[in-house]
């Protein structure tokens, strides 16, 4: 992540001119002054000297859009951001700075606009997150533990397909999301097509769930469930009619056993409402009772495994980065 940082800003330093950032005061306690120090620009400002009038960023008192570099400090006089204004808006480069001095975030921007990649740092210095822009639309994330193990990462495709993995602290992939992208006017949101969830190893799948075409949430209901064993092995396929796991309402359900001619197979009873019709092997029974098909221990299992993977699942939008 740091070398892509260094080809951006060698890209930058042979672009401008004029005053080195070196003549900032207070430009040395920042971890990036190696880095920044002999950069070049028209003009050096502070926060309080500019203005932004209908998105256009000017030096008071001046009317034509600005052109240089913007200084923002804290109400300790510490550096906590420099941007690179080119036309009035950001272009190229922001930088934001913890109070310590150290790189908070590097945002790569053109003609006012996220584009390309941005970098996010931990206070302690480690990555936290790596994120690409194309015309102000995220298209990419990268995110990491402060041990940088990979924590989650995100790639939308050229038909908003997206893919969004997650990872247990210690390495393995917990989950996978199949989805389709939607830009939204603060960033981007997500329409499930399948998520499955797996065990702490990253080897076996505890739950899949297959969400119809026709779906307008997130929710469970409406879609298949399907629930695995420790072994991986299929263990019950689900419908709910609600996605409270509390409420455990229940369309339809298959329940696998260890061989074929113990599989129960539950259907609602449309003729009355109320209950399943179930077949099992070749003879059919009608239950208004699901503990007459699942056990105590097999309903708080899955109510678990339930509330769990409704608690990882549940994202609704990943927000851009303000500028």
């Amino acid at each position: 992540m740091k070398k892509l940082i260094m080809v951006i800003l060698l890209g930058i330093s042979s672009v401008l001119n004029a005053i080195k950032l070196s003549e900032i005061n207070g430009l040395k306690r920042l971890n990036m002054y190696d880095q920044i120090k002999n950069f070049e620009t028209d003009r050096i400002i502070s926060k309080e000297e500019s203005k932004k009038v209908n998105g256009i960023i000017y030096a008071k008192g001046e009317d034509s859009p600005f052109n240089g570099v913007i200084v923002t400090r804290d109400k300790k006089g510490n550096i906590i951001d420099l941007s690179i204004i080119k036309n009035g808006k950001l272009d190229f480069l922001s930088f934001k700075f913890y109070e310590n001095g150290k790189v908070r975030l590097i945002l790569g921007v053109k003609n006012g606009m996220l584009e390309g990649w941005t970098q996010e740092y931990y206070e302690s210095g480690e990555g936290k997150s790596q994120k690409f822009y194309k015309n102000g639309k995220l298209r990419n994330i990268t995110e990491w533990y402060d041990k940088s193990s990979f924590k989650r990462t995100l790639e939308i495709g050229e038909n908003m397909e997206a893919d969004l993995y997650f990872y247990y602290p210690n390495g393995p992939e917990e989950i996978h999301i199949e989805a389709i992208a939607v830009d939204k006017e603060n960033g981007v949101g997500y329409k499930y097509k399948t998520v499955k969830l797996n065990d702490e190893l990253g080897r076996k799948l505890k739950v899949k769930i297959e969400y119809p075409e026709d779906s307008k949430d997130n929710g469970l209901v409406n879609g298949l469930n399907y629930f695995y064993d420790k072994n991986g092995k299929l263990k019950y396929e689900i419908a709910f009619k609600d996605a409270n796991p509390e409420n455990f309402k229940i369309k339809n359900i298959i329940v696998y056993g260890d061989y074929e001619a113990s599989k129960i197979q539950c259907e609602q009873n449309l003729k009355t409402g109320v209950g399943w019709i179930c077949k099992k092997e070749n003879s059919l029974f009608e239950t208004n009772d699901v503990k007459e098909v699942l056990s105590n221990d097999e309903i708080k299992e899955i109510k678990e495994i339930l509330k769990y993977a409704i608690n990882k699942i549940n994202i609704k939008e990943d927000e851009n980065i303000k500028l």
